[in-house]
């Protein structure tokens, strides 16, 4: 199996950001099943000494094999709190902090929902990553003050 990693180089001094790729080397793969896969990548990239919280995803060219590991999805997991998703009015400002009751009622639950999945070494890193970006937007002082209204 070849290991190819991309990712983004970023120079604050210059003000710029690129996109690389790099071939790191190929892995020696004795089974061909899903596990076996997903347990062999995770070695080597902790071989590398790549932190998993930091990738973003991982693609794979057989997908039929990697079809069988799947881990719950954040959304499966989101739906699980009783939220029910309301759409704005463009003409009523009113109604565009309706939608809001909801979140704020499930706040809580929401965040610790959040937490557990950045916390759940099962879920995959991008899984993970995502649960980590949406909970921190959610603790910014912006969306807490728009809660309040």
């Amino acid at each position: 199996m070849a290991e190819v990693v991309r990712f983004v180089d970023i120079s604050f001094e210059e003000r710029t950001l690129c996109i690389r790729e790099r071939f790191l080397g190929f892995v020696l793969v004795s089974v061909k099943e899903a596990e076996s896969l997903v347990e062999c990548i995770l070695n080597q990239l902790r071989n590398d000494a790549m932190n998993l919280d930091d990738c973003r995803s991982q693609c794979y060219d057989n997908v039929a094999i990697m079809a069988g590991y799947e881990t719950a999805s954040l959304w499966e997991k989101l739906v699980s709190i009783p939220i029910t998703v309301k759409s704005e009015s463009e003409t009523r400002w009113s109604s565009r902090a309706e939608p809001l009751k909801p979140v704020n009622k499930y706040l809580d639950e929401l965040l610790d929902l959040l937490n557990n999945t950045v916390e759940d070494a099962d879920e995959t890193p991008e899984t993970r990553s995502d649960a980590r970006n949406l909970c921190n937007r959610m603790l910014t002082y912006d969306f807490l003050t728009l809660l309040g209204f």
